[in-house]
């Protein structure tokens, strides 16, 4: 059975930009024993902080082998389709189970806010993934928040 990460679907009116290809299910079984993949079964791998943003959600199954992966980037030119921005909201921002590295989160904190002060971003949201969202949707066009 094979288990590719689902690629975005690409809407070419709004897409300036399209994300280079990743072996994620490779990444999913490396990142398998991580320390912060292990507090869930459930993880968001954020592998690029720069020049980009990059992650995959993984959901694991008991003996930590992915079951799910979707892949989540995030540069200006870029969007997803709704129903990976459903996704994204449902299975990361909104599920207190996704576990994340915090570190990648100080990163991307650091550099979007020195590029980017009009954007008002916090570091620490009612919960840690929402920065990736303020950040993504500063991204799209025309929806700064």
């Amino acid at each position: 059975m094979e288990k590719a990460a689902k690629i975005l679907e690409l809407n070419p009116r709004n897409n300036t930009w399209t994300p280079p290809e990743i072996q994620a299910e490779k990444m999913a079984y490396s990142v398998s024993h991580d320390v912060n993949a292990l507090q869930s079964d459930e993880y968001l791998h954020i592998f690029m902080t720069s020049p980009y943003i990059d992650s995959i959600y993984i959901r694991y199954d008991r003996n930590r082998g992915p079951v799910d992966i979707k892949r989540f980037a995030i540069h200006e030119g870029f969007v997803w389709d709704l129903e990976s921005e459903a996704f994204f909201h449902e299975r990361c921002i909104k599920n207190n189970n996704c576990s994340f590295d915090g570190g990648a989160l100080d990163q991307i904190f650091q550099s979007k806010n020195e590029e980017h002060p009009d954007w008002h971003l916090k570091r620490y949201y009612t919960k840690g993934l929402r920065l990736l969202d303020h950040v993504y949707n500063c991204m799209k066009e025309n929806t700064v928040k």
